[in-house]
């Protein structure tokens, strides 16, 4: 069976945002705070969390997001070399972007039939054709609306 590509785009995995030297002393001293408390309460293995937890955002706020690309074909939809069939979804949600809260361009949500990790946000170009991408959606998934989660909201807010 012939695979027709329907469109085609790549983004970066995630927003790179620049943080202050303010915003590591606050993750650092917000650490110390923490690491603290665990030794305090006589619980190393907290502790140890803590700092591997911390060595890993410092690594991702520094680290260059790969370029993702992204395959709509008729009957599957590909992430990098992942293939997904549109059964694998439950629903889906093109979200409006909200400039002054990080999201300078609309958003593809997809709705996982799986337990963890259900929804896949992907960051729609800014010249795609919304429309027609959400009628050939509305073609495959029906339509829900996800708004952005708390935990979003939460992670914005702290830089990440």
């Amino acid at each position: 069976m012939e695979h027709i590509l329907w469109e085609q785009w790549a983004a970066p995995e995630y927003i790179q945002k620049e943080h202050s030297v303010d915003w590591y002393w606050g993750i650092s001293l917000s650490s110390l705070a923490l690491i603290g408390i665990a030794l305090l309460m006589d619980n190393i293995l907290f502790a140890v969390f803590i700092v591997i937890a911390v060595i890993v955002v410092f690594y991702f706020s520094r680290r260059e997001p790969h370029i993702i690309t992204y395959s709509l074909y008729e009957d599957t939809f590909m992430i990098d070399k992942k293939a997904y069939s549109y059964n694998d979804f439950s629903s889906f949600w093109i979200r409006k972007p909200t400039p002054g809260q990080g999201h300078i361009s609309p958003t593809l949500v997809l709705q996982e039939k799986k337990f963890f990790l259900p929804l896949l946000s992907i960051p729609l170009p800014e010249d795609m054709d919304i429309p027609a991408l959400h009628d050939f959606f509305l073609d495959q998934l029906p339509e829900e609306e996800h708004p952005e989660h708390v935990s979003e909201k939460i992670m914005d807010r702290l830089g990440f």
